[in-house]
C-alpha cells in the first residue's frame, strides 16, 4: 500500500493493490510527510500544527505526540521517518522560506524506542530547511539520511553506539536543492528535487553507497518532486506539488 498526505486539504490517504484511493484521516491542518508505525498507527508531521501527530484505528483519530523542546515549539515539522526499533525521526524546517542559509535554524530530532521514550536532537538549530529522510539499511536505525535543502545536499547520519555522527554525503548543484528521499533494500538512494516553475523539469536523482551520481529520473509535466518512495516489484513512487502521484518502473 501507497500512503500520500495533501498539505492544502490536510487529508491522509491510501492506496490499495487495486489503485482505490481512500481517505484515512484530515489533520485540519498542513500535514507535510508521514510513517506507519509498528502498531500501524500513522505519524504525521503537520507544518500547521508545528507538531507531529498521530492516528490511530480504524477512525483515525488525531492526538499529538511531541510539539516543543526544551519548553520551545517546533518550527514546523516537516518529513517523518520510523525505524524497526520503535524509534522515530523528523525535521523541523518550518514553512518554506522560513529557514534557508540566510536563517539556518532547522533541526533533527529522534524520539527514541522502548518504554521510556525521549526526545533529543541530532543536530538543532543550524541547518538550512531541512526536509526529507530516511533510514538505511532496511530501517535498522544505524544509518541516517536527510536532504538540507537550501544547502542543496543530502547530509549522513551515522550512529556509533549512543552518538551520531553527521558528515556531507552528496552535494548537488543546480536547483533549488533535494527535498525528498527513499533508499532501497540494496541501498540505492533515490532524491527528489525542488524546482522553480517554468525553470526547472521533474527531477528524481540516484546515488549510490559511496554518495556518487548514477543516474537521473525525468518526470514530465512536474517541476517540483515533494515524495519520493520504493516499493516491492521494482517500482520507484514519487509526488509533485500539483498532487499528482507518478510510477516508475526501475
Amino acid at each position: 500500500m501507497l500512503h500520500f498526505s495533501s498539505r492544502s486539504t490536510g487529508d491522509v490517504y491510501r492506496i490499495n493493490g487495486t489503485g482505490k484511493v481512500q481517505a484515512l484521516m484530515n489533520t485540519a491542518g498542513s500535514p507535510s510527510g508521514l510513517a506507519i508505525g509498528a502498531s500501524g498507527s500513522m505519524f504525521v508531521a503537520d507544518l500547521d500544527h508545528r507538531a507531529v501527530v498521530m492516528g490511530t484505528g480504524d477512525d483515525a483519530s488525531m492526538q499529538i505526540v511531541v510539539a516543543m523542546y526544551e519548553d520551545k515549539e517546533f518550527l514546523g515539522p516537516h518529513s517523518i521517518v520510523y525505524g524497526k526499533d520503535g524509534s522515530f525521526f523528523f525535521t523541523d524546517s518550518g514553512p518554506f522560506g522560513e529557514t534557508g542559509v540566510h536563517n539556518a535554524k532547522g533541526s533533527v530530532y529522534c524520539v527514541t524506542g522502548g518504554a521510556s521514550q525521549m526526545l533529543k536532537p541530532l543536530i538543532l538549530g543550524s541547518l538550512a530547511y531541512p526536509t526529507g529522510l530516511c533510514l538505511a539499511p532496511a530501517g535498522t536505525g544505524e544509518v541516517l539520511y536527510v536532504c538540507e535543502t537550501m544547502a542543496n545536499r543530502v547530509l549522513r547520519f551515522v550512529r556509533q553506539a549512543t552518538a551520531w555522527h553527521c558528515s556531507v554525503f552528496h552535494q548537488f548543484s543546480g536547483r533549488i536543492g533535494p527535498q525528498a528521499i527513499a533508499v532501497d533494500d540494496d541501498g540505492t538512494i533515490y532524491v527528489g528535487h525542488k524546482g522553480l516553475k517554468g525553470m526547472d523539469s521533474g527531477c528524481v536523482s540516484v546515488l549510490g553507497k559511496d554518495g556518487k551520481l548514477i543516474d537521473e529520473i525525468d518526470l514530465d509535466n512536474t517541476h517540483s518532486v515533494t515524495g519520493v518512495t520504493v516499493q516491492s516489484g521494482g517500482y520507484l513512487f514519487a509526488t509533485d506539488e500539483q498532487g499528482n502521484v507518478y510510477r516508475v518502473a526501475l
